[in-house]
């Protein structure tokens, strides 16, 4: 069963989030202009900047979108700084993508173009309740933090 989700469109250069295959799970987000990403500099570090779609949506309630990175991209350091970037379904302003180049050299990107891409999952309600002791919590048997089940 297909939920709808209502998009509206910001300008004439905008592209409707679509899944490049039947078997992907993310739908593409596409750039509105050309822009480009500074890379990594080693004396000034990192830059920040926001990417625009031109798209507005109204989220069904109960449903969450999250702005996820592109593998792809990802692999030329490329990354969405708050992956999942998450769009609750009261958020009625553009979805932009905050992206970072965690490598040397800039990265252009066209009109059109791919940038991220995102998910559209369901957003449970829970209720939370206080204990007094962890000692009240059902065991696992994991013990420890990072690495607790090891790395290999």
């Amino acid at each position: 069963m297909s939920k709808r989700i209502k998009v509206k469109i910001f300008c004439d250069n905008t592209v409707l989030p679509v899944k490049a295959t039947e078997g992907s799970s993310g739908y593409d987000l596409r750039a509105t202009s050309d822009f480009t990403i500074k890379g990594f500099d080693p004396e000034k570090g990192c830059t920040i900047d926001g990417a625009k779609t031109g798209i507005y949506m109204e989220i069904p309630i109960g449903y969450q979108v999250n702005i996820l990175p592109k593998s792809g991209l990802a692999k030329q350091g490329l990354m969405v700084v708050n992956a999942p970037g998450l769009i609750d379904s009261d958020y009625r302003q553009e979805q932009e993508v905050i992206l970072l180049k965690i490598t040397v050299g800039d990265m252009n990107f066209s009109k059109g173009e791919k940038i991220a891409q995102i998910t559209i999952t369901e957003s449970l309600d829970f209720e939370f309740e206080v204990v007094d002791s962890v000692e009240k919590l059902s065991k696992t048997g994991r013990f420890g933090g990072f690495g607790s089940t090891g790395l290999k």
